[in-house]
């Protein structure tokens, strides 16, 4: 893969001077300094060009309107994007760390629920919805507000996908499968249920279906994890009495 090191060799990126290196699977994201000014740069390998344009569609499509980073440059040659830096703390950490109330992580679930039903309402058509795609905890960051992050995978699909995956992020992290965490899951749910056209489709399946794709990505946890599957098939994540706020 190519390193956003080499890129100080090419003339635009010679003011570059790199801040901190994030951990990606699929490129190399960086955060730095670009002609004195904070930025993002995310370098993707020549295979991921579909990703490099799907990335760079969606935010210039939507940045003006949603919480999620500016797309300052697309380098099609070099198969950079100069994004906005956002500072903030990711809700990966945030919902996992003990001295934040559950008053709080229940609070930012609802911020959670709200991202999200700006994000699929902004790019619904009478065709076809559009879903983030990776809708990890790590791809999701707060300040004063929810912003979001990554959309390499953004694609068509259910938005209940979505909805699964943030839960599954959710239950899978550590402390894995906290007993807490589904009642965060309901709230997250119920908030965005209560205020969409979406119906509950089965959620209790889609989440166990979000469970079980981590496997090829944490082998050595596969029988936690399909225990944990199963076990999310027999929860009520919605009771019959609805949202209750």
């Amino acid at each position: 893969m190519h390193s956003l090191p080499q890129l100080q060799n090419i003339p635009k990126y010679h003011n570059l001077f790199i801040q901190k290196i994030y951990h990606s699977k699929k490129n190399m994201v960086a955060y730095v300094l670009l002609n004195g000014k904070p930025r993002i740069l995310k370098r993707f390998a020549p295979g991921y060009r579909t990703n490099f344009t799907t990335e760079a569609t969606t935010l210039t499509t939507a940045s003006s309107n949603l919480s999620i980073p500016t797309l300052f440059e697309k380098d099609e040659k070099n198969h950079v994007l100069t994004l906005g830096y956002i500072s903030g703390e990711n809700m990966c950490d945030l919902l996992n760390d003990p001295k934040v109330t559950l008053q709080e992580k229940n609070r930012l679930m609802h911020l959670l629920s709200t991202w999200f039903i700006e994000f699929h309402t902004f790019f619904k058509t009478e065709d076809y919805n559009l879903i983030h795609g990776d809708a990890t905890l790590r791809n999701f960051l707060f300040s004063t507000r929810i912003w979001g992050l990554d959309f390499e995978e953004t694609r068509k699909g259910q938005p209940l996908e979505d909805i699964a995956t943030l839960c599954a992020s959710l239950l899978t992290t550590n402390p894995f499968n906290a007993t807490y965490k589904y009642d965060l899951c309901t709230t997250f749910i119920r908030s965005y249920l209560r205020t969409t056209s979406y119906t509950q489709s089965n959620i209790a399946n889609e989440i166990a279906y979000a469970v079980i794709q981590k496997i090829p990505y944490r082998p050595t946890e596969e029988t936690n994890l399909r225990n944990l599957a199963e076990h999310v098939k027999n929860h009520q994540f919605l009771s019959k009495k609805g949202p209750n706020f």
